[in-house]
């Protein structure tokens, strides 16, 4: 470096040039320890204000680590944890000037499980770069998952029904391990055939999976008109609903006629009253009420 500056040092003289830096802060990079020291106002001075600049080490070194790991539990469901395979590497300090720390140390046992491994490396000016490893503590008797039975009900709602089940997965070292379900414990499911699927909701434990089907048959009443009562030309009846059945009145005026909307609604479980006035000097009107499929 020092033959580098005074080679040019002495192009610079014979060019009589001159190198202008702005006062203030400046950003130097590097690849190894750097220093200049600066002194004096022109080239044939050996006095003047001195000034230095000096490149530090400011980032970390680099390190790479396996992603995650996987051991099978020993006695008492646990396994020691293992010396992490790290490589790193520092720009400026070398290899030999870095510091390595391990948590949890290798040989601390960890019971079945996910687990986080941190592998810390540190440089001699005190740069640190921390990465981490996956530990899988899998059982050794392996995990196995069970669904219910097929499930079969009934409901008087058109939307389906709430069904509640209870899926499981244990191990010899574990009795309770979460478990994942589509559709979910608690859902609304549709009339008709569902298939459910339960799979293992850490995937570190393992892959397995289960399924089994839930049936919901709707059985919807037929529709039935109460308390109709004619009066001064109007028509007054109620009609019996259940939640979530869309549900139509239809009229027409002869027999022979095409059944015509009259209104449509959606049942809440709760009578529906209806007011109709009947035309004048028709002989008769027909009225129908059913259940949208």
């Amino acid at each position: 470096m020092a033959r580098t500056l005074e080679s040019r040092a002495s192009e610079l003289e014979m060019l009589e040039a001159r190198i202008p830096i702005s006062p203030g802060a400046h950003r130097v990079q590097a690849t190894a320890p750097i220093q200049v020291v600066v002194y004096g106002f022109g080239f044939w001075d050996a006095y003047g204000f001195n000034a230095g600049m000096k490149a530090d080490n400011t980032r970390g070194p680099d390190v790479t680590v396996p992603s995650s790991l996987v051991a099978v539990a020993l006695a008492r469901c646990t396994a020691p944890v293992p010396l992490v395979d790290a490589s790193f590497s520092d720009d400026c300090t070398g290899t030999r000037f870095l510091s390595r720390v391990q948590i949890p140390a290798a040989g601390t046992l960890l019971g079945v499980g996910t687990h986080q491994i941190l592998t810390r490396v540190a440089d001699s000016t005190g740069n640190t770069s921390t990465v981490a490893t996956v530990f899988s503590v899998r059982d050794p008797g392996g995990v196995t998952i069970q669904c219910p039975s097929n499930i079969v009900v009934s409901s008087s709602n058109a939307a389906g029904a709430v069904v509640l089940f209870t899926a499981l997965a244990a191990s010899p070292c574990n009795p309770s391990i979460p478990v994942i379900s589509d559709p979910p414990s608690g859902s609304v499911f549709p009339p008709g055939v569902t298939r459910v699927t339960t799979r293992i909701a850490d995937p570190n434990l393992g892959s397995n999976t289960c399924s089994f089907t839930v049936t919901v048959n709707v059985s919807v009443q037929p529709p039935e008109i109460i308390d109709p009562v004619l009066r001064d030309g109007e028509l007054v009846f109620g009609v019996r609903t259940q939640p979530g059945v869309d549900y139509v009145l239809e009229k027409k005026v002869t027999l022979d006629a095409p059944w015509e909307l009259a209104q449509a609604f959606k049942g809440d479980g709760n009578p529906f009253i209806f007011r109709l006035k009947l035309q004048p000097n028709l002989r008769g009107e027909f009225f129908r009420y059913r259940r949208l499929p």
